[in-house]
């Protein structure tokens, strides 16, 4: 969450609901923004990609396909460093400097393990304890075993 660049203490409606990560977190950061809080030691920034099991049923081959490319994708990036640097700073509006400090921050696998399902069921808890959701949620039920 980000408070105005000077000491002014702006007021808690205009606060509110202002929270950003990312390129956005990151440039507001580097132009003076303060930084109120984070979620560091909360939750990680555990990234999912999502079907429904009835898409998935209609459409197994597509989901199979998506995945593949997502790996041949991946695969590009550690083949191809410098230019995947550049069309993040590009395509971000970014400086080459900032993508390549948070770069490392991020993995693009698309394999799920024990690290991602600890990181998810630690935000569901998470979410739970501050009522943001009602129900526990089964993680390991979401997710989908592809042959």
């Amino acid at each position: 969450m980000f408070a105005g660049k000077d000491s002014t203490i702006q007021t808690a409606a205009d606060l509110k609901g202002r929270k950003f990560a990312g390129p956005v977190a990151y440039n507001m950061a580097k132009d003076g923004y303060r930084v109120v809080t984070t979620g560091k030691d909360l939750v990680d920034a555990t990234i999912v990609v999502a079907t429904s099991g009835a898409f998935y049923e209609k459409n197994p081959l597509l989901v199979k396909r998506f995945l593949e490319a997502q790996s041949e994708i991946a695969q590009y990036m550690k083949e191809n460093a410098e230019e995947t640097l550049e069309i993040t700073a590009r395509e971000t509006e970014l400086s080459m400097e900032a993508v390549k400090e948070m770069f490392p921050m991020y993995d693009f696998s698309t394999e799920i393990t024990e690290a991602d399902i600890t990181s998810m069921k630690k935000t569901e808890q998470f979410m739970k304890d501050n009522g943001m959701i009602e129900n526990r949620v089964d993680i390991n039920g979401l997710i989908l075993k592809i042959d």
